[in-house]
């Protein structure tokens, strides 16, 4: 009989990793020394910037006696001073300094605490689907109700109307709208005219808006990204990422941008979850932003040669991504009846292809997978590719 005490509703409705027996599959491959094409994750395969990089660091106590101290809870001095100059000139997000910038663990912590900042339990946050898996967990960790919303797959709609969408899901609990620019995981990059009808609407309502800007400089075909808190920055909280932007995903370093009063928000939300980010990992960071621009254009190349060579290569149909580094692939018409991309991530993984299913991205998107072009080496795509493609032919052969 078990008379442990229950845990609270809002982590009861909250997702659950569906790669525990998958990730089986890939300790068993990676014991026999046989190549796992880990698509799942969006990551990258190149190493971060030469001059940010752990070892070329040399941390000493006598190098810097302050290394093992807390840093400010707000971040690094010197780090937030850079960034305030990056908002502006490349974001032409207008802040008075960097009192309007908290450094985080990670974008992901910067968008949990952003929505921690803004929501009461029981509001409603508008998520523009297909969005990034983790935002819905941090909605409802705050005991607040995602709401899903339809957009850029309705976009390529002749009648599509955004603000006529979005009014259909308001109601007085409505807060916030949260929307990935680049898009995770179908890599659409919005135009000034979209923005601005999201823009217009949260203003109208007055709502705050929470602007998952990750892959900025992956961007591609004449695209341009624009930053929403250009034009509605004194509702905006823009989250930004070391980790996607100079391929740091294990610094665990980004930052949010935004109206002081939310940011005093953000730092609290800060303070009473990680109370700093390592001094550490900031300065690597900070390596990053100094040194980091030849790296983003080598990168932006390296991607662009990878999106070009799968989505080429791929037999799944799929739109071809304007920024981000994945293809969002429908399944539809290799599944029975019935099923959803969950029922045959089995059989990809026993070709050692492990791709993250459709539902994680939205409800409408059961017969969806992502894969992320980045995440394995270039002479290990086309394989698994290959891969994909043969197992989705086996898949419509049975139906």
């Amino acid at each position: 009989m078990n008379n442990s005490p229950s845990l609270c509703r809002s982590v009861g409705s909250m997702e659950t990793s569906v790669y525990g027996k998958l990730g089986k599959l890939c300790e068993e491959a990676a014991q026999n020394n046989e190549t796992v094409f880990t698509f799942h994750l969006g990551d990258t395969y190149l190493p971060p910037p030469f001059k940010s990089r752990l070892g070329e660091l040399r941390f000493s106590s006598e190098h810097d006696p302050q290394l093992y101290e807390y840093s400010p809870t707000q971040g690094d001095a010197e780090l937030r001073m850079l960034l305030v100059d990056k908002v502006q000139n490349q974001n032409n997000i207008s802040i008075d300094g960097p009192e309007n910038i908290q450094i985080t663990c990670g974008a992901s912590h910067g968008l949990a605490s952003a929505v921690g900042a803004v929501c009461d339990a029981g509001d409603e946050v508008l998520l523009l689907t297909p969005y990034w898996p983790l935002i819905r967990g941090m909605v409802s960790s705050f005991g607040a109700h995602p709401i899903e919303v339809p957009f850029t797959q309705d976009m390529r709609q002749e009648s599509f109307d955004l603000g006529e969408l979005l009014e259909g899901y308001l109601t007085d609990k409505t807060k916030a709208i949260y929307v990935a620019n680049p898009n995770n995981p179908d890599g659409k990059v919005l135009t000034q005219q979209e923005l601005d009808s999201i823009g217009n609407f949260a203003t109208k309502q007055n709502l705050w808006i929470l602007s998952d800007e990750a892959y900025e400089h992956y961007v591609y075909d004449n695209q341009k990204h624009i930053s929403i808190g250009s034009k509605y920055g004194d509702r905006t909280i823009t989250a930004f990422s070391f980790s996607k932007t100079y391929a740091q995903a294990g610094i665990r370093v980004g930052y949010v941008v935004g109206p002081q009063k939310a940011i005093e928000g953000v730092q609290k939300i800060v303070t009473h979850s990680v109370y700093c980010v390592p001094r550490a990992m900031q300065y690597a960071a900070k390596e990053a932003l100094i040194h980091g621009d030849d790296f983003i254009d080598e990168a932006r190349h390296h991607y662009i040669t990878a999106r070009n060579n799968a989505y080429a290569q791929i037999e799944v149909p799929c739109v071809k991504p304007q920024g981000s580094t994945y293809l969002f692939l429908d399944l539809t018409n290799y599944l029975k009846q019935g099923q959803t991309s969950r029922d045959v991530l089995d059989l990809f993984a026993k070709e050692r292809v492990i791709l993250a299913p459709g539902d994680v991205f939205g409800k409408h998107f059961t017969k969806s997978v992502r894969l992320c072009y980045t995440a394995v080496l270039p002479k290990h795509l086309e394989e698994g590719i290959e891969r994909v493609n043969d197992v989705c032919d086996k898949l419509k052969s049975s139906r």
